[in-house]
């Protein structure tokens, strides 16, 4: 996810003029305060979502948007992760919400969909039964969610 954020940033700053020598960049202002933030808890949420997956954590938590039907799980560390990562996923929600009515910016509106619809994929995946295509689709929208952070932020 940082290689494709440093792809997004530098292909984003590369001037496309024709003629124009290659390495020239325009100037682009550095991420706001709460750009950045909305930065570090989606990469937040991508980390405890791969460790979710890696650890075979995704089919701890049956129900939505419950886990097991219990707001905290008493279960065990698996229960845990994949608590974490739905709620990270939330409080993503939120808070990229927050942010586009603050900044009124069209990107922030963007992340704001692609959370919804990360969201509403993994509500699915789970009441599903974690179907290989929901999984896929679950790593694409992510994938997508984090790039529209990053060209939002940047």
């Amino acid at each position: 996810m940082l290689l494709l954020a440093t792809l997004i940033v530098v292909a984003n700053r590369a001037t496309l003029t024709p003629g124009a020598s290659p390495g020239n960049t325009h100037p682009s202002a550095p991420p706001s305060r709460a750009g950045l933030a909305a930065l570090v808890l989606g990469f937040v949420t991508v980390l405890v979502g791969a460790l979710t997956a890696n650890l075979g954590a995704a089919s701890a938590c049956l129900g939505f948007p419950l886990c097991n039907g219990e707001f905290i799980p008493a279960g065990n560390y698996l229960q845990h992760v994949h608590w974490t990562h739905r709620l990270l996923a939330f409080a993503l929600f939120g808070y990229s919400l927050w942010w586009a009515v603050q900044s009124r910016r069209r990107g922030a509106w963007w992340v704001v969909a692609l959370v919804a619809l990360q969201i509403t994929v993994a509500a699915a995946m789970v009441l599903l039964a974690l179907p290989r295509a929901m999984q896929a689709a679950h790593v694409a929208v992510g994938a997508a969610v984090w790039a529209g952070l990053v060209l939002a932020a940047w």
